[in-house]
Order: C-alpha cells, then sequence, then structure tokens
C-alpha cells in the first residue's frame, strides 16, 4: 500500500470519525459521517457523492455500510483493495486505495 501525506484527503464510509483523528487526515468532504443522517435526508448523500467525485480521496476505509452506492464508487473510479482485517466481532475493516 502507497503511503499518503498528511495533506490527502481521505473518507470513511459510515460512522466512524476516529480514524481522521488517528491518522492525522482530513475527510474528503464535509461530511465526516454519512450515517445515520444520510438516511434521514437523501439530498445529504447526493452531495456527499458529488463531493466524492471530484475530490476522489487517496484511501476510503470501510468498517460496516458496504452496500451497492459504495461498490459502484470503488469500482467505477479504480479503487482497490489494499487491507482488510477482522476485529472481534465486528465486520472487517477495509481499506481501498486509487490506482
Amino acid at each position: 500500500m502507497k503511503s499518503t501525506y498528511t495533506d490527502d484527503t481521505i473518507s470513511v464510509y459510515g460512522n466512524w470519525n476516529v480514524i481522521y483523528l488517528v491518522s492525522n487526515r482530513q475527510h474528503a468532504t464535509k461530511y465526516s459521517y454519512q450515517f445515520p443522517i444520510g438516511k434521514i435526508d437523501k439530498n445529504i448523500m447526493d452531495d456527499y457523492w458529488k463531493q466524492m467525485e471530484e475530490e476522489l480521496p487517496k484511501l476510503i476505509v470501510l468498517r460496516q455500510q458496504y452496500d451497492e452506492d459504495i461498490k459502484s464508487f470503488l469500482s467505477s473510479h479504480d479503487y482497490m483493495l489494499v487491507f482488510e482485517k477482522e476485529y472481534g466481532d465486528d465486520e472487517p475493516v477495509s481499506i481501498y486505495q486509487r490506482i
């Protein structure tokens, strides 16, 4: 996996903001988390995807919310799985990098 620089943006898909703190990286959009707010207001998710298209963050971190929207985004923008690990009973943590 290539490393990122402190001015590179990332996206954590879901609700896991601690990743931004421990990685010292900024979110690629104004929405540092998308759930549950994106489920309440569809406009938030539309705005999130628009900003993701514009920014194309270096890394995307997934924990649980692995749905068709993120699958489509990852494949259409050439993101590749570079890390995956299960932690206890949680679903795996996956990191995708744009190649």
